[in-house]
């Protein structure tokens, strides 16, 4: 397993996982459900794809506590020092360096950069032109990092700020990790004798009559 890549893996589930508990455990922040991204992913996670059960049938409580836990474990593990270089390794890039006999380094000595280097015209400042059609020059665009107001967006106005806050998204890292949570599949078609109260079904029929009838009637 690269380590890039576990790492990376590792920064998903903990960026699935801060959005588990803000949908209270639902199992929604995945497609498919947090199980099929872990068996997806085992390799790369390691430990952290280990669960007690599968997570579809642990109960809030159960998910809860394993997600803090997992939360916790990831962040110890991101935060780690780096592995000390091994003594052996300190001294066989030691003993490459020549050495003369005296014991000094044969190594020639870096010459001077500002003896070498020739002196260089001051380069006068020129003020940019402008627009033929007198429209101002366009500002630089400003990096946006996930933590920012989801406002910062230039696609973003108020007026979609103000429905976005009513799915819960506020930041850019809301927008990145808002996955869709529901799927309606209406090539499945269905008879009349297979229809199922209470769902979203398709079905094809012919209708041969029809009349309108009063409510309570």
């Amino acid at each position: 397993m690269n380590s890039s890549d576990g790492n990376a893996r590792l920064q998903t589930l903990a960026n699935i996982l801060r959005l588990e508990q803000r949908k209270d455990f639902h199992d929604e922040a995945v497609i498919g459900g947090l199980d099929a991204f872990l068996q997806r992913w085992g390799d790369d996670l390691g430990s952290s794809a280990i669960l007690p059960a599968r997570y579809a049938e642990m109960s809030v409580a159960q998910r809860r506590r394993w997600a803090e836990d997992t939360l916790t474990r990831i962040g110890s593990e991101r935060s780690a020092p780096p592995a000390p270089q091994s003594t052996s390794s300190v001294k066989e890039q030691t003993s490459r360096q020549p050495v003369a006999a005296s014991g000094r380094s044969t190594a020639p000595a870096p010459k001077s950069i500002a003896q070498d280097k020739p002196a260089q015209p001051k380069s006068r400042r020129v003020p940019p032109r402008k627009a033929s059609d007198g429209r101002k020059t366009a500002a630089k665009a400003t990096p946006v990092r996930l933590n920012d107001d989801v406002a910062q967006l230039s696609s973003v106005n108020s007026r979609t700020k103000s429905r976005l806050k009513v799915l819960g998204i506020e930041t850019v890292e809301d927008l990145v990790f808002h996955f869709p949570h529901r799927h309606d599949d209406f090539t499945s078609i269905r008879t009349i004798s297979q229809l199922v109260p209470g769902e979203t079904q398709t079905v094809v029929a012919e209708i041969g009559k029809c009349r309108k009838q009063d409510a309570g009637a």
